[in-house]
């Protein structure tokens, strides 16, 4: 065995070992949050926005629109999912962008009674 070739076998071995390793999973560590805001706050103050806050410009019009809106509003959970489906189609239109890479390697060893041992190796990528 020559010097390249065991140069080039250890090489080999040490990207396929690396290529195997996996990282250790991270502990992930719970958010620095304080267990409540603890602004000030006037006793008795309403909560803003209110929930027909609609009412306070006066429009029967608005009113109208507002009611119509939750009435028949019933698919905006449909609506998400599909923009959610249309997230992911275009996530996986744009991978055809991105490179694919392989590789593959293989090596032979050969000896022969009475001549020099033979080594071949050939990578592909």
């Amino acid at each position: 065995m020559t010097l390249s070739s065991r140069i080039l076998t250890a090489v080999s071995a040490t990207a396929l070992l690396a290529g195997c390793s996996t990282p250790v999973p991270q502990v992930l560590q719970a958010p620095e949050v304080p267990p409540a805001f603890t602004g000030p706050v006037a006793p008795g103050a309403a909560i803003w926005p209110a929930a027909d806050w609609w009412q306070g410009f006066g429009s029967p019009e608005m009113t109208s629109l507002v009611t119509t809106a939750e009435k028949d509003n019933l698919d905006i959970e449909v609506a998400m999912a599909n923009v959610l489906q249309a997230q992911a189609n275009t996530d996986i239109q744009r991978s055809a962008l991105f490179p694919d890479f392989s590789l593959s390697s293989t090596a032979t060893r050969a000896r022969s009674p009475g001549t020099n041992t033979t080594i071949t190796t050939s990578t592909g990528t």
